[in-house]
Order: structure tokens, then C-alpha cells, then sequence
């Protein structure tokens, strides 16, 4: 409850300070998350980390500023990937499959370039992106010679709070009034997504990962719901 507070009270700030210089429309997008993270750490994990699915979804806001449009909002975010591991040595057989599923809150602040052209706009976006930890698990299990069920909550071993560079390229059409648009964005975290004690017996290892997220965004969506 007090990151989601602090997040309204920052995109509040942010959505006042800009409607004291010009018109902020205000409106709303949907999303297809295919997320992923880089892993870093030497030989402590050996399998293979695959795509996990999830949604983004949010309101989403802009203004114009001269030559440039300042994109804002507040969006939820499923991200998270997929970890494989085979291990088959010293006469003994093991199969690993965990989903990893993690929720953030995220206020992305970018810069629009508009390109029209004769039947749509095309547009490029970039600028940093700041994400709150929501919580999230760890989901699968251990078959073969060690065979065990994985259900853990993972709050505990990520850091609250996360940034990225978003990039992203889509078109937009005006309509009655209101703007709909498709993009696609490519996130790339810019920051160690993990946090965990170095003297736990059990999850020490842990510490020693460091994993960014990267997060590929299929978004449509529309502005001119609202104006101030």
C-alpha cells in the first residue's frame, strides 16, 4: 500500500506541474509482456531462462512540449521468465522447470518524436522507466532422483525498486476525438533485480546472481479519455 501511494503522489506531481504548462491528455493501454531476464553469475546457475508471458496494463498520459511529447503513466507489469535445468551426472538424473513471476508498478517517463505521414502518425518513444516490486513467486518443480515441489514467494530476494530504458517504435490515428495507437517497446533493466542476504545458509548463493530485467511490449491503447 505505501509504494502504490508514493507512486500515485509521484505521477499526481508530475501530471500537475505539467498542466501548468500545457494540456495533458489523459487515456489508457493494454499490453502483451514477453519478459525474460539476463542472468549473470558465473557457474551458479547453469539452465536456460526462457520467455514468461504476462500483461501490462495501465492509464497512460501525455503532453505536448514544444517539438516533443512527454509520455507518462501508471502501469502494472507482469514480468518474470522461465528457468530450464537438466542434470544428468554422477548416476543420478534431474529435471528442474520453475517459473519465476514477479509484479511491478511502473511511472515510465518518455520522450514522443511524431512523424505524420498520410493516413496514420508514426511515432518513436525513449526515456527511463521507474518500477516499484509488487511481490511475486517461484513456481514449479523437481523431477527424477531428487523430485520435489517449488512453491516460494520470492519478496524477499528482489530489491523494491527498479529501473530500465525503454525504446520503443508505433503508429497512432485520431478518431473522433480521441487518439488510438500500437507500439512495441523494448525494456532493458539497467539495475540488479536481486537483493538477498549473503549470510543465509540456505539462499546466500543468491546474492551472488545479478539478474536485469528485459521485457519485449506488444501495447494498444488510447488517449483523449480525459484532459486537464
Amino acid at each position: 500500500m505505501k509504494r502504490l501511494v508514493t507512486l500515485l503522489l509521484m505521477l499526481g506531481v508530475l501530471l500537475t506541474g505539467a498542466s501548468t504548462w500545457a494540456q495533458v491528455n489523459i487515456g489508457a493501454q493494454l499490453g502483451l509482456n514477453m519478459a525474460n531476464i539476463s542472468m549473470d553469475g558465473g557457474q551458479i546457475v547453469e539452465g536456460d531462462f526462457g520467455t514468461r508471458m504476462g500483461l501490462n496494463v495501465g492509464a497512460v498520459a501525455e503532453m505536448k512540449l514544444g517539438p516533443v511529447t512527454l509520455q507518462s503513466g501508471l502501469l502494472f507489469n507482469q514480468v518474470g521468465t522461465k528457468y530450464e535445468e537438466s542434470i544428468n551426472q554422477a548416476g543420478y538424473s534431474t529435471e528442474e522447470e520453475v517459473t519465476v513471476k514477479a509484479s511491478y508498478l511502473t511511472i515510465p517517463i518518455l520522450a514522443k518524436y511524431i512523424m505524420p505521414m498520410e493516413r496514420f502518425t508514426l511515432y518513436g518513444l525513449a526515456g527511463p522507466a521507474l518500477s516499484f516490486f509488487m511481490g511475486g513467486t517461484a513456481e514449479g518443480g523437481i523431477t527424477g532422483d531428487f523430485a520435489m515441489d517449488i512453491d516460494e514467494e520470492i519478496n524477499d530476494f528482489v530489491k523494491s525498486m527498479d529501473t530500465a530504458l525503454v525504446l520503443g517504435v508505433g503508429v497512432m490515428k485520431e478518431m473522433n476525438g480521441r487518439t488510438f495507437f500500437v507500439d512495441i517497446r523494448y525494456s532493458m533493466g539497467l539495475c540488479n533485480a536481486v537483493d538477498a542476504d549473503p549470510d543465509s545458509m540456505e539462499w546466500g548463493f543468491i546474492s551472488k546472481l545479478e539478474a536485469k530485467n528485459q521485457i519485449i511490449t506488444i501495447n494498444v491503447g488510447v488517449l483523449g479519455l480525459l484532459s486537464l
